[in-house]
């Protein structure tokens, strides 16, 4: 690096010298063989973009490919450099509260993963993990179009060891806070938006994979609205799934071959589905014990005592060899009405 500085610095010695001694006209004249100084110099963005491109290059494949699908992404010198653009606030379960430096908006971090995962996870195979990472930003940022909920993925910072991931602002509480209150129309309102969020994804090709409590939250001051699923770890991807393409993506553009098998690897909308039956039976409940034999079954009208016979988790099901799909769910007369209170 000293080298390339020591000849940067040469060259624009001989230039600089150049010009002067190129500068050959009588005293009052304007040498015309010289360009403007501002003609010589390179534009700052340029110069700047120059500079990206540069490091970029130099980067490690893994985050070279994040580049690729997020721009916007920061690569770090340290660790403890995330300090230089958000300032952390409090700590929880879900993550990391962080403060955006220079602004009061708030995020939450909602993953924090280690590059180099310990000895047994994934086969003990690192670079299956490299891909889950991959492939879960490659969800968020590229295979999924912008929908009001799923959670806005704002930024990534990329250092040695640890990647980032900051998602939009954490005022909110988590959907197992939600079940104890839960009533019939409470219960509907809720319901009805994870499925269609969930139909949306399936729509795009994407199966969510990890629909638990924790993973889907809502804001605290508006119970009913901004349903937000926001963690899609384990979400995998299968074109033969996808009935439509966001921004003409081409997944042979962004995977491997060998990729595509673990893209898709048990990718199957049934586990989603099952997923959704098990919030259903939570919100009966009044919580996620799902061993509970209690059921408040006087809080819920017939329609979703009937939707949970057919969704719910065995030995609820009332025909436990009829599948139902997101179209059968959201068909529902408990779905289409407006519920009333039982």
């Amino acid at each position: 690096m000293g080298d390339r500085r020591e000849a940067s610095s040469s060259s624009d010695s001989s230039l600089n010298t150049g010009e002067t001694r190129g500068s050959s006209a009588p005293s009052g004249k304007e040498d015309l063989r010289v360009p403007p100084r501002h003609l010589v110099q390179k534009p700052r963005d340029d110069e700047a973009d120059s500079s990206k491109r540069q490091r970029i290059e130099q980067l490690e494949p893994f985050s070279k490919r994040l580049f690729k699908i997020l721009p916007r992404t920061k690569i770090l010198e340290r660790d403890d450099d995330y300090s230089n653009h958000y300032k952390k606030t409090s700590a929880w379960h879900k993550g990391d509260a962080y403060t955006c430096v220079g602004d009061s908006v708030s995020f939450l971090v909602t993953r924090v993963r280690e590059k180099t995962p310990s000895i047994g996870v994934i086969f003990d195979k690192p670079e299956l993990e490299y891909f889950r990472l991959y492939r879960e930003l490659l969800i968020l940022g590229r295979i999924l179009p912008p929908h009001e909920h799923i959670v806005n993925l704002r930024d990534v910072l990329v250092t040695k060891k640890k990647v980032y991931i900051i998602s939009e602002e954490c005022h909110w509480t988590d959907l197992e806070k939600f079940f104890p209150t839960a009533t019939n129309r409470s219960a509907h309102l809720i319901f009805k938006q994870l499925c269609q969020v969930v139909q949306f994804m399936h729509r795009y090709g994407v199966v969510n994979n990890y629909l638990l409590p924790r993973s889907i939250f809502f804001r605290a001051d508006v119970v009913l609205e901004g349903v937000k699923v926001f963690n899609f770890a384990r979400a995998c991807y299968s074109p033969a799934l996808a009935t439509a393409v966001y921004d003409n993506f081409n997944f042979a553009e962004w995977l491997e071959p060998d990729e595509m098998y673990y893209a898709s690897y048990m990718c199957s909308p049934k586990s989603d589905i099952v997923m959704l039956g098990r919030i259903l039976m939570a919100m009966f409940q009044g919580g996620w014990d799902l061993r509970s034999p209690k059921f408040r079954t006087h809080k819920f009208d017939d329609e979703a005592h009937d939707l949970l016979k057919l969704l719910g988790p065995p030995p609820l099901q009332r025909l436990p060899g009829v599948d139902m799909t997101l179209d059968d769910i959201l068909r529902h007369p408990w779905m289409l009405m407006e519920p009333r209170k039982p």
